[in-house]
């Protein structure tokens, strides 16, 4: 980096001190023919050096400094010491991105056939300056982030409600269905269709930040073994897998599942980027500590805590990616694969958001790519768990409220309701929903509420029901993942949740916990 071209005895005036403490370093040659001998070096260039130039007195600069033989200073210093042209530049040194050290450096005559180069330290200017970069490009793109992840988000939200009502259409109609009737494949097709549109409204969800479903203590390398033979599977023949997997890791609370989709997604880009050639993948866990500085070099590292985070690292001998791509590598559908690709990691960047993990991704065209992602160590206890009988045949009775604001919701979780043996009331928003509730509470045995509606959201429709009835169980639904939907209610006394788009046995089995505790 070239600096503006300070003079001699200017540049000496401005900087060296009156109190004689080492501000700046610096190292005097003179000229014998094409020779450049080294003369003199004071202590602050030793310091900022980081070695005892005075070593060096009496040899050539290429002797004194070998690495500077293949650059540009050598001839720069002659320059100065025999034409009298001055030069400044400047250093810096890195280590996994975070400067430990910067300097400037100003050549310039000083007599005929001599010259100094004076050093100044500007590692705290270069760190300050580096970090309001890195938070200005953060912010910038959690800014985006936000807004693609409020789209994600509303349309996920919107997609569940409509799965309900073809999933839940489509079994209702084949529970009364014999089972040689020719439409049965066709209906069957419809409900497994539409789980797989569930499954990429929990991508949506994923990268809106709000995917987190099941969270329990998960062991990264138990994962990553487990998954063995699909990684296995999922890989070009041509690409050997090399695993590295700690043995001594720290659970993290996450949801296992989308823990795998992280590891899916990584080692599959990272194979198609070695393109059917051979190359080598490589998947590491450990643990390490990290300072709030090093978390700033991370994307979603802007507020991470200091501490000991457990990591996953996956590497490939591809073809790496230029900055260019790197920064746009997490949009939703950037692509550098065939059309229809493109939200695998939106979505892995989704769900380390909503576990409050980082990533870093490393990548030098030619030479391939290493992205580490880092989760906090765990805090839960391992989740106990009763699970019910088969709730098959279960019939309910009595009346249920249910509360959605889609006429599809409503519709089809009347029949189901029905289905199992109850009486059912609807209402369209939630201030209905209440007028509902307050007119019939002495018959109602149960309320299902949806969180999102008009008028009156599902926290205050809920606050109002029990104000009426306090021990009247009520069940929320929502397409959002549990955790997201429940931090919404600021008061306790949910009797469960149901997650759009619900099948008859989901309905069945929370209804059933609800009323039989």
């Amino acid at each position: 980096m070239t600096l503006p071209v300070h003079t001699g005895p200017d540049l000496i005036a401005k900087l060296v001190p009156t109190d004689g403490s080492p501000l700046v370093g610096m190292l005097t040659y003179r000229l014998e023919g094409d020779a450049l001998i080294f003369v003199s070096a004071n202590e602050g260039a030793s310091s900022i050096l980081k070695v005892d130039c005075s070593q060096f007195i009496g040899q050539t600069i290429e002797q004194a400094f070998p690495p500077l033989a293949e650059t540009e200073i050598p001839a720069m210093y002659r320059r100065a010491a025999g034409e009298g042209t001055p030069w400044s530049t400047e250093h810096v040194d890195y280590d996994d991105g975070v400067i430990k050290g910067a300097y400037e450096v100003h050549a310039f005559q000083t007599a005929p056939l001599h010259m100094a180069a004076v050093y100044l330290d500007v590692t705290e200017r270069r760190q300050a300056a580096l970090e309001r970069e890195q938070l200005d490009s953060q912010l910038q793109h959690m800014q985006k982030l936000e807004s693609l992840g409020i789209l994600a988000g509303g349309i996920a939200h919107d997609f569940n409600n409509l799965l309900c009502g073809i999933l839940g259409s489509a079994e209702l109609v084949l529970m009364d269905m014999e089972e040689v009737h020719p439409a049965r494949e066709d209906l069957d097709t419809i409900r497994n269709t539409a789980r797989k549109a569930s499954e990429l409204c929990k991508q949506l969800l994923a990268y809106s930040g709000k995917g987190r479903f099941v969270v329990e203590p998960v062991n990264l390398t138990d994962v990553v073994s487990g998954m063995g033979n699909l990684l296995h599977v999922s890989m070009a023949k041509t690409v050997v897998l090399r695993q590295n997997l700690a043995t001594d890791l720290v659970p993290i609370d996450a949801d296992q599942g989308q823990v795998q989709q992280i590891i899916l997604n990584l080692v599959i880009n990272a194979s198609e980027a070695i393109d059917n050639k051979s190359g080598t993948v490589s998947i590491s866990t450990g643990m390490r500590e990290y300072s709030r500085q090093a978390l700033k070099t991370m994307l979603l590292g802007e507020g991470a805590e200091p501490g000991t985070y457990v990591y996953l690292e996956v590497s490939d001998t591809g073809c790496g990616m230029d900055k260019d791509t790197v920064a746009r590598m997490f949009d939703p559908f950037f692509s550098t694969k065939f059309t229809g690709r493109g939200l695998g990691l939106a979505a892995t960047l989704g769900i380390l958001r909503s576990h409050g993990g980082t990533i870093k991704v490393d990548s030098t065209p030619g030479k391939g790519t290493t992205i580490k992602v880092c989760f906090p160590t765990g805090s839960k206890p391992a989740p106990t768990t009763c699970p019910l009988p088969s709730p098959d045949s279960w019939q309910g009775s009595g009346t249920v409220l249910l509360v959605d604001d889609e006429d599809t919701v409503r519709v089809v979780g009347k029949r189901v309701l029905e289905t199992l043996g109850f009486e059912v009331l609807t209402a369209e928003d939630g201030r209905a929903g209440v007028d509902m509730f307050e007119v019939n509470a002495d018959d109602i045995r149960l309320v299902l509420l949806d969180m999102t509606m008009p008028h009156m959201n599902g926290a205050e429709a809920f606050r109002q029901i029990h104000t009426l009835k306090s021990d009247v169980p009520v069940l929320l639904i929502s397409g959002y993942d549990e955790d997201e939907a429940i931090a919404r209610f600021t008061e306790k006394g949910l009797a469960g949740f149901i997650h759009k788009p619900f099948t008859i046995a989901s309905m069945r089995n929370s209804i059933r916990k609800a009323l039989e505790g």
